[in-house]
């Protein structure tokens, strides 16, 4: 029985603004590690570690907590490098084929690429509000909500 649809797997070269966003990925993440390291021996001994929707701490822990915050990064990190390295699974509006195959592959591996740097830089703003022992902003989650939308949404309407 064969699969009729199944999606052709092709290499995706990466252009220089692809490049761009993976140093860029990768330098938020070493940052955000250094930062952690850095300022954990000044932390006091209990930390917040959640916020509600309005930005308000509702759970403190164990300062080691901090290094969920990192660690939680860095499997996004993974998880979305692995995901645009293979945009063959990913799932798609219309039928792939060879002819659409380049286009749709390479939108879709960028839109991995913008959504890891955004949750890097979620992450990273969720560690300096700890570490500063600060309340978030009651904006942050409709600005998360956009920044997560906003590259799927551009990528999706834009033409080769």
């Amino acid at each position: 029985m064969t699969n009729t649809n199944k999606k052709p797997k092709i290499k995706i070269i990466l252009t220089k603004s692809d490049k761009v966003m993976e140093v860029i990925a990768l330098l938020i993440l070493i940052t955000l590690w250094i930062y952690v390291i850095y300022n954990y021996n000044s932390l006091p001994e209990i930390i917040n570690t959640h916020f509600n929707a309005a930005g308000k701490v509702d759970g403190r822990g164990e300062k080691y907590y901090i290094f969920g915050l990192p660690g939680v990064a860095t499997f996004m990190y993974t998880i979305l490098t692995i995901a645009a390295s293979k945009p063959h699974l990913h799932n798609y509006n219309e039928e792939i084929t060879l002819e659409n195959a380049e286009e749709e592959y390479t939108k879709s591996s960028k839109v991995m690429r913008a959504l890891k740097v955004i949750v890097l830089c979620i992450f990273g703003y969720a560690c300096w509000q700890t570490i500063g022992n600060y309340e978030i902003s009651p904006w942050l989650m409709p600005i998360v909500i956009i920044s997560v939308l906003a590259p799927i949404v551009y990528y999706s309407n834009k033409k080769k």
